[in-house]
């Protein structure tokens, strides 16, 4: 039995109040409990005896959280004979204070990077002892035994220092109460995953401050009813598992989503809580902060399993320039893992040996795909089984625009409608395919401005990353005028056809010319030796198929399409015949390669009235077609113009090019009468003024051919028989000269 003194609880010695207990070993146990001490330790003598610290009765009143268990190192000592022995008898007592941070750690060593041995929430009330200026001593239990570990000494301290932290409402009314007791009145109500700022209390409470109509009021949280968020937030990157993965404006799934991405996406955020991220994302240029639900996301390790959405291959290295290790068909399952914001890496086998490749992220995707294509076999049949001996359920006819998702190797499945209902099916793989097994264009035929506007939205349908078009202005009867454009180059090349209308076969050459590029295009193959991809990616055409739709129009089918309030002026302008299959000019009676600004005053056999052939206008360009021409070549300013007629296979160019443009635009003059076969004419042997080729070397000082395409076919179209020839010599005179307007761009 010895006396004792301890500290009062500002911690002054209380040398009046002298105690009195037993030693075991190095625990004091109060006078006033030695017999019960006794009493316990005589019932569980045949249990081992475990060295725990005994919490005094003050401490206990708050219960000891996280499990740390302090031992107190009291010493035995005789009365005191003054205060500075009693100071020095107790300076190794246990001190308490809060968790500061979320989570405290008690590290194995004095390290902030060393093996954490157990982790206590934010506002837990610790114990431990002074090891150092920087760093407490702890004594911790794991699966029962007594391990010895380090607080770092900022991560915990008094009341006073208690930091005000955040966390997350985690019922659907979190309630702020008036005082300690979840049966107090209600101050204050928050939605699920609301953030919210606190501080710890007690054990069960968090302290905060809300508003009401304007004035501060505290209130109580209880610790159950919030998740509180880390402060020791870390960078993160991972990869969107879900599709999509979203960010939400609070930590709840059933919140405002502010963006998404879709599956595979790399993202950046940083640790929140243990099932939430926060991150920044930016809404019409603000940033914002949002949550991401953890099971959304994965790390860089993670495996992600997606479907090529094209021909996919696998790259040896992040570049698509760079060797294919292996390719991949649409639809195809792949496996692969996050590396960069644009590339996978993936491991595949090529000849037995593994390898480690890459993909573009723009290659593959978490669902399988719908493919749209075009039935190619004379019927596409939709089977009910992947076999071609199951029922038909359905066919199509070639050219049919179908839309179908992989299934395997050889099938591909469709949704079909028979008789009423909706079923799947199976279309075999040889029997569907791309625009390039088909033909949409016939040149073959009589082609009239119907079957050249079905067609130009056809092919910008079928090559959607090479042909777009656009509606450059109205005829006089409000036909559209269509500007066609080809390639991905910023140079540009001009080819038209048809400003006289009988002259409409050069509409069939500038359409066949227009599918037969785009179709070498993207079967990386040349034309005539010129290499359609390599040049279209250097150089935009754009095609003016049908400059004059009126005059084609009533050529082709004559009153019949037109009101017939004007068929007596029509009749009249073409000399009183029914019979307009000698129709030049538009249905106005203006010729309109008459009808350019440049020498208009000076055109030779002009007929002084609207007529069927050689009327200039009433003014340099007042046609509506001659403006649209002249508007759009403001807009594209091309390097070099190809202007298509139809009369006497001969070569028109370089009007009234002086010096060096002279010199190279007969230079173009004769590589395409080598081309062609076509006969240059001489300088200073043209027509008079007013046409295009006029207007547009004389504007723009660049190069203008106009090729005259077939033997004289007479005051008549070109028969259609003639077709063949014709494209076997200008195939490749399109390409030639979008690849010299890259050149001139350049210089």
């Amino acid at each position: 039995m010895i006396e004792y003194v301890q500290k009062d609880k500002s911690g002054h010695l209380d040398d009046d109040k002298i105690l009195t207990g037993y030693v075991h070993h190095d625990h004091i146990i109060l006078g006033e409990d030695a017999d019960e001490y006794r009493e316990n330790r005589s019932s569980n003598s045949e249990k081992p005896e475990i060295d725990k610290t005994i919490v005094s009765e003050e401490l206990n009143q708050t219960e000891e959280l996280g499990d740390i268990e302090a031992q107190e190192e009291t010493r035995e000592i005789e009365k005191p004979k003054d205060n500075s022995a009693v100071a020095t008898a107790v300076q190794s007592e246990d001190l308490t204070g809060f968790a500061l941070k979320q989570p405290v750690s008690v590290y194995a060593n004095t390290n902030l990077n060393a093996e954490v041995l157990k982790s206590y929430p934010y506002g837990k009330l610790l114990k431990y002892r002074v090891y150092s200026k920087e760093w407490y001593e702890a004594t911790v239990y794991i699966n029962g035994k007594a391990h010895t570990g380090y607080i770092y000494a900022g991560d915990v301290g008094k009341t006073d220092s208690i930091p005000t932290i955040n966390g997350i409402a985690l019922n659907q009314k979190t309630a702020v109460y008036g005082k300690t007791a979840k049966d107090s009145a209600v101050l204050k109500s928050y939605s699920r995953g609301q953030i919210l700022k606190y501080k710890a209390y007690d054990k069960d409470w968090f302290t905060a401050t809300v508003y009401i109509n304007g004035k501060a009021h505290t209130g109580f949280i209880h610790t159950s009813d919030v998740e509180t968020a880390t402060t020791r937030a870390s960078s993160l990157q991972g990869v969107a598992v879900k599709n999509p993965t979203k960010i939400y404006s609070k930590a709840a799934t059933n919140s405002k989503v502010l963006k998404s991405y879709n599956y595979g996406n790399l993202l950046k955020y940083r640790s929140f809580t243990k099932d939430w991220y926060v991150a920044t994302v930016y809404l019409n240029g603000k940033a914002q902060t949002g949550y991401i639900h953890k099971s959304d996301v994965g790390s860089m390790n993670t495996t992600l399993t997606g479907y090529a959405q094209n021909h996919t291959s696998v790259y040896s290295k992040t570049s698509k320039s760079s060797s294919v290790l292996k390719s991949y068909a649409i639809g195809s399952t792949l496996k692969y893992r996050p590396y960069n914001g644009n590339w996978y890496v993936a491991t595949v086998y090529v000849n037995g040996k593994k390898q480690t490749g890459y993909i573009h992220k723009g290659d593959v995707g978490a669902n399988r795909s719908t493919l749209t294509s075009y039935a190619i076999a004379n019927p596409t049949t939709v089977y009910a089984k992947t076999s071609k001996s199951s029922k038909k359920l359905k066919s199509y006819k070639k050219g049919s625009k179908l839309k179908y998702k992989y299934e395997n190797g050889n099938w591909y499945s469709a949704k079909v409608s028979v008789n009423g209902k909706w079923k799947t099916g199976y279309i075999h793989k040889n029997d569907v395919g791309d625009a390039t097994k088909l033909w949409f264009v016939n040149p073959k035929k009589t082609y009239t401005y119907n079957h050249m506007s079905a067609d130009i939205k056809k092919l910008a349908e079928a090559y959607p990353e090479l042909i777009t078009y656009k509606v450059v202005g109205k005829s006089e009867y409000g036909r559209n005028l269509y500007a066609v454009s080809l390639g991905k180059g910023k140079a540009t090349t001009f080819i038209n056809g048809s400003l006289h209308a009988r002259e409409w076969i050069s509409t069939n050459l500038n359409m066949y010319m227009l599918e037969n590029y785009a179709k070498a295009y993207r079967q990386n193959k040349s034309i005539g030796g010129f290499n359609a991809r390599k040049i279209l990616n250097e150089t935009t055409i754009w095609f003016m198929p049908m400059v004059n739709p009126d005059g084609v129009t009533l050529q082709q089918k004559g009153l019949s399409a037109f009101p017939a309030k004007d068929h007596a002026s029509l009749i009249k302008m073409n000399a009183g015949s029914k019979n307009f299959k000698r129709w030049k000019a538009n249905a106005k009676g203006v010729d309109l390669n008459r009808n350019f600004s440049v020498d208009w005053y000076t055109v030779s056999n002009n007929v002084g009235y609207p007529n069927y052939q050689n009327h200039k206008g009433s003014a340099p360009a007042s046609a509506k077609e001659t403006k649209a021409v002249i508007n759009f070549l403001k807009v594209i300013k091309p390097q070099m113009t190809i202007n298509y007629h139809t009369s006497g296979e001969i070569l028109y160019w370089g009007y009234n090019q002086k010096g060096s443009n002279y010199t190279r635009d007969y230079s173009y003059a004769k590589t395409i009468a080598n081309m062609t076969g076509y006969t240059i004419i001489p300088y200073g042997g043209y027509p008079s003024g007013g046409g295009f080729l006029q207007y547009f070397t004389e504007t723009y000082k660049r190069p203008s051919i106009t090729p005259e395409l077939s033997p004289y076919a007479g005051n008549t179209n070109v028969p259609v028989s003639r077709f063949t020839k014709i494209w076997s010599q200008n195939k490749a005179v399109g390409l030639y000269a979008a690849q010299e307007s890259a050149k001139l761009y350049k210089k």
